[in-house]
């Protein structure tokens, strides 16, 4: 098995993001600073970055907009039958019906092939806490799974051309997706890369993958190319302006290798918004999207401090010792920490304290209560973050003449049954993340990264998905 105490990026974006949220909570100070943020986008934190030589263009053959659905790597997981991705005939077409054009999904490249770009053949999955998944978003897949994901990725792309849907091209594996191979030494395999090389393994895989689909007449399908979701937040070399110059390298390779498709870094974070952001030179200068994510954390944010429950290595506390705790899961936990540790060995340590709260959340009424009752204490931050993130982007993609993306957000990440993103507050958020981003121009737009074919909105309110996305659609008619 390999040691998660060797990789230390995501550990250090984690304590990141707990310092942001607390320096931007919804404290009376931080609510002042937080409606200041619009006026934050005035700084030209961007005015050193090299400007691209020319303008990117869009190929002719894809979308003017792209309403973008959430994938990620849960499509390779939960795909048994009787699971959300079993029949991906099915779930295109209710991706047409709901005006989607394109997805965004991990497309298994170390699943897929060996380090040498070799086609592994099958592969075994695995849960991803055995036992306590089920109340975890997106990753409740019961596991037991054998294929070959090779085959797999090109009976997706298959799919995607049959219904005239596009793929954003990316992958989870030097973050999550890593944990449900079930060979240890498959894990270990796929970590053995050193840090710094790393992009390079993923490039060459991207290059095998685009090879395979490119024999196929597919490659026509793929929106663009992220060489890994949130470099920012990943298991690589922490330092933005080391990776610069590795990511340059490869997208260099890619794209000359493959000059009709576009290849860009995604990131989870990099904004002026947090006090650790260098300025804009710091992203590749030959990225051809700038794509980006938003989480605002927020309310939920405020909950898992109060709760000693949110990123890092601590304990989760004893319900006995913590009201609010106590309120939600009750006197005492269901899942207790030492057995869930042992169940969730494979999974980053960093996740552990957030999910086993949610494993122990038996009422989910109990955690959306609370969230409805403090969302007002939260809300004028959580919509200044996302209107000046937007903005600051849309302007930065602007300077360097590239098409804007943003997929992924835009609260964090919700248990399993909750419905407070569901809700009325939570469309409301949405709905200010395509008004702005139409408003600055974006080519492409997801309404939230728990909308899609393994979550509740899918099936409990199509009309709202297929509306929003229509609004994103038009945009490209004018």
């Amino acid at each position: 098995m390999y040691d998660h105490t060797k990789y230390r990026t995501f550990a250090e974006t984690g304590m990141r993001r707990r310092e942001f949220l607390k320096g931007i909570g919804p404290g009376a100070a931080g609510l002042a600073a937080a409606a200041s943020l619009p006026a934050a986008m005035a700084d030209d934190s961007f005015s050193s970055s090299t400007g691209a030589a020319k303008p990117v263009r869009i190929p002719e053959h894809l979308p003017r907009k792209l309403s973008i659905s959430a994938w990620l790597w849960h499509w390779l997981i939960a795909c048994a039958p009787g699971e959300p991705y079993n029949d991906l005939d099915r779930v295109f077409a209710e991706h047409v019906e709901r005006n989607y054009n394109c997805i965004r999904a991990d497309v298994a490249l170390n699943w897929a092939f060996d380090q040498q770009a070799r086609p592994r053949g099958p592969i075994d999955l695995v849960q991803w806490i055995p036992r306590y998944s089920s109340n975890l978003r997106g990753v409740f897949g019961k596991g037991g799974l054998r294929y070959d994901a090779l085959d797999r990725v090109i009976k997706m792309f298959e799919m995607a051309k049959k219904y005239n849907v596009y793929v954003i091209a990316t992958s989870w594996e030097y973050q999550d997706s890593t944990t449900h191979l079930a060979d240890p030494k498959l894990r270990e395999d796929v970590f053995s890369t050193p840090l710094a090389q790393r992009f390079e393994r993923l490039a060459t895989m991207h290059d095998a993958l685009i090879k395979e689909l490119k024999k196929r007449g597919l490659h026509t399908q793929i929106a663009f190319v992220e060489i890994h979701n949130e470099v920012d937040a990943s298991e690589f070399p922490p330092d933005l302006m080391i990776q610069k110059g590795l990511i340059e390298k490869q997208l260099t390779r890619l794209q000359q290798a493959h000059p009709d498709i576009l290849f860009t870094a995604d990131y989870g974070g990099p904004t002026p918004f947090t006090k650790q952001f260098p300025g804009y030179f710091c992203l590749p200068d030959n990225m051809q999207v700038a794509d980006h994510h938003i989480y605002t954390l927020g309310v939920q944010g405020t909950l898992h401090e109060l709760t000693n429950t949110w990123l890092g290595n601590q304990v989760p506390p004893d319900p006995k010792d913590n009201p609010l705790l106590r309120s939600i899961i009750g006197e005492k936990p269901t899942v207790s920490w030492s057995d869930f540790t042992v169940q969730a060995s494979r999974v980053r340590r960093i996740w552990w304290p957030l999910m086993w709260f949610f494993a122990n959340i038996n009422d989910p009424d109990r955690y959306d209560s609370w969230m409805y009752e403090h969302y007002g204490e939260s809300a004028s931050m959580m919509r200044s973050l996302i209107e000046g993130h937007l903005r600051t982007w849309g302007k930065y993609a602007r300077h360097r003449g590239l098409p804007a993306v943003v997929d992924e957000g835009y609260i964090f990440y919700p248990p399993r049954n909750s419905r407070f993103e569901d809700s009325a507050a939570g469309r409301r958020i949405f709905d200010l993340v395509v008004d702005t981003a139409m408003e600055e121009g974006y080519w492409g737009v997801m309404l939230s990264t728990y909308i899609g074919p393994h979550e509740s909105m899918w099936t409990e309110n199509p009309e709202w998905i297929k509306k929003t996305n229509q609004r994103i659609l038009d945009a490209g008619k004018v």
